[in-house]
């Protein structure tokens, strides 16, 4: 069972105050003192409950809250907000960002504690129903996301980038001449063939994008925070990884991509659009090429 607590605080005292308490009841303590150090360290860490405060430097503790909540990570944590805040109106904005419960200073330790050990259950509950989700999001040959959780997604991370004016990027990948390893090799083959395009994808990304098999030999791939200069060098990166891979029972195969970016009046079927006409002037020009079109 899952049993670290991440104390986000930038009270000395309040978080050691935490700590003593939390190591009494054999919790595993993980300390921040500010909002942008806890996002950070959930890239690494998935803690089953965050106690976080509302006013820290940097970034406070409702924004934060919104940010775990939008992550694919660290959507089953349970999030307590301890703070001084005690009116209503800060309870009910602290609560709609994602809090699930919300505590004011002073507390009570022992009642804490208590709060604590329920929300661990709550989040032991969430991970076995996000697993059942995950099954549902998953293509079974190559173990990547599929079309159905790609058309949720693409719409959440454009909402995403649309909400904080980032860059969001999208690329499409097409094997080239898969038929023809299907008709030479026969279907095992080719599904081997498509399994390890999936792995080379996986490798080939950074830890924030997400990759989706599309359709038959077609992937797609989100890059939040990705520039046009970020999706040109990354599409150029999988393009020559799966040139150089050997698959099994076939050899060399090459791939054609395409890429753009998100753009001002974006629709998810106008990006999709733009990122498959660019799909097709790869394969028109002679494929095994990333063209990257942002108008």
């Amino acid at each position: 069972m899952n049993n670290t607590i991440l104390v986000v605080d930038d009270s000395p005292s309040v978080r050691q105050l935490l700590a003593t308490h939390l190591e009494m009841n054999e919790y595993q303590v993980l300390e921040v003192e500010d909002g942008l150090s806890a996002l950070e360290l959930l890239n690494s860490h998935l803690p089953a409950v965050i106690i976080l405060d509302w006013m820290m430097p940097g970034m406070e503790g409702p924004e934060v809250a919104v940010r775990i909540r939008e992550s694919q990570n660290n959507q089953a944590s349970y999030i307590i907000m301890l703070t001084a805040r005690d009116s209503s109106k800060d309870q009910v904005q602290g609560l709609r960002t994602g809090v699930d419960l919300y505590v004011t200073k002073p507390f009570d330790p022992e009642v804490l504690m208590v709060q604590v050990e329920k929300g661990v259950k709550e989040f032991g509950k969430r991970c076995q129903a996000l697993e059942l989700a995950r099954i549902s999001q998953t293509d079974a040959l190559t173990g990547l996301f599929n079309r159905r959780f790609f058309d949720e997604a693409i719409q959440l991370e454009m909402e995403r980038a649309d909400r904080y004016n980032r860059p969001l990027s999208f690329i499409m990948v097409d094997l080239d001449h898969f038929k023809q390893v299907n008709d030479t090799y026969g279907h095992p083959v080719g599904d081997q063939v498509l399994r390890e395009l999936a792995q080379v994808l996986r490798q080939s990304v950074r830890k924030s994008d997400m990759v989706f098999r599309y359709g038959g030999e077609e992937f797609a791939i989100l890059l939040p925070e990705a520039t046009l200069e970020g999706v040109t060098s990354l599409g150029e990166k999988v393009r020559q990884a799966i040139e150089n891979h050997q698959f099994a029972g076939v050899g060399h195969k090459t791939a054609s991509l395409g890429a753009t970016v998100l753009a001002s009046g974006d629709t998810v079927e106008t990006l999709i659009q733009r990122a498959d006409a660019a799909l097709y002037s790869a394969k028109r020009n002679g494929r095994n090429q990333v063209v990257c079109q942002v108008t």
